[in-house]
């Protein structure tokens, strides 16, 4: 039984419409594959750069932080051994003008005790 012309011509067309679909077919969710794998690399690329962004955006707030509380601490130490300058300097004159004032005080007692024992040596001459 040899097969006719119209029926080899009919399956070769169904052979090669059937090719063509799955080829098609085949192409078009490769396609759909690989768009949806390029916007998920490019999802994932994205997430990453903003957990990079946000990651260096806290590094930095922690570094300034910690500039400034350096800087505050830096400072208010400064200002500590300034005070402590100061009050050592205020107490030095303080020192000085007390024992200054005791001197004069000193002197001027010794000259008001002269003096009394002088007037008093006059009297006794006098007499």
């Amino acid at each position: 039984c040899v097969p006719s012309a119209t029926y080899v011509a009919y399956v070769e067309y169904v052979a090669s419409v059937t090719s063509v679909a799955s080829v098609a077919y085949v192409a078009s969710v490769t396609s759909v594959a690989s768009v949806a794998y390029v916007a998920y690399v490019a999802y994932v690329a994205y997430v990453e750069y903003v957990e990079y962004v946000a990651s260096v955006a806290s590094v930095a707030s922690v570094t300034s932080v910690a500039s400034v509380a350096s800087v505050a601490s830096v400072a208010s130490v400064a200002y500590v051994a300034s005070l402590a300058s100061a009050t050592s300097v205020a107490l030095s004159r303080l020192s000085r003008l007390s024992r200054m004032s005791s001197m004069s005080g000193m002197s001027r007692l010794s000259r008001l005790s002269r003096l009394s024992r002088l007037s008093r040596m006059s009297r006794v001459s006098r007499l």
